[in-house]
């Protein structure tokens, strides 16, 4: 019995090549969208140690997809703030939303315990823009507030990571095509001056 291995089938190789490359870039791409520290399936806010998930949903939109960063649309939106531990659900905690431009609250949740450790809010955004998800904590007379910047509406095309997924495929593809059509491997290998 024959053993497949890299120098018998250079096809085998390279498909093998391409996952492990793409398997940890698509990784990177996690759908929440760009920095503050996000999840699968939200952004991590962290206020005084203790860990708040933020996620945005539009199911009128996009079903049951949650957004971090970015919102696609204007309209309709349900942001939802889960406490990551125990601790935090017998402290006061308030949660608002704010315009970044000029500060017009959106929403506003006063400063109380949640024994769920779940915060639900609806908003409808009217205009595009940048926003802020506010979440103080209360305690012991002592407030801190963090907060976490989102865009509404504004497209700002692909990410890096998504450019670089598209690169690997586009030359994995490539690869595996010179390493299987004859005449292209020689098209290439004239370009490139390399013997046969």
């Amino acid at each position: 019995m024959r053993k497949l291995n890299c120098l018998n089938n250079n096809v085998l190789c390279a498909l093998g090549l391409m996952l492990a490359i793409l398997f940890p870039v698509l990784s990177w791409a996690d759908g929440g969208g760009g920095g503050g520290g996000e999840t699968t399936g939200g952004c991590r806010i962290t206020v005084d140690s203790h860990i708040v998930q933020f996620s945005i949903y539009q199911p009128q939109i996009a079903g049951t997809t949650s957004f971090c960063n970015e919102i696609p649309e204007t309209g309709s939106a349900i942001l939802v703030f889960d406490y990551d531990g125990k601790t935090l659900r017998s402290m006061n905690v308030s949660f608002e939303v704010t315009k970044k431009s000029d500060g017009t609250r959106l929403y506003y949740q006063e400063p109380a315990a949640h024994p769920n450790g779940t915060v639900n809010a609806t908003i409808n955004f009217t205009e595009p823009g940048d926003y802020e998800a506010h979440v103080t904590l209360v305690h012991e007379g002592h407030t801190v507030d963090e907060h976490l910047p989102f865009s509404v509406g504004e497209s700002r095309g692909p990410s890096i990571s998504t450019y670089l997924v598209i690169g690997v495929v586009a030359f994995a593809v490539l690869y595996i095509f010179y390493l299987s059509n004859a005449s292209f491997k020689a098209i290439v290998d004239r370009l490139l001056k390399k013997p046969s």
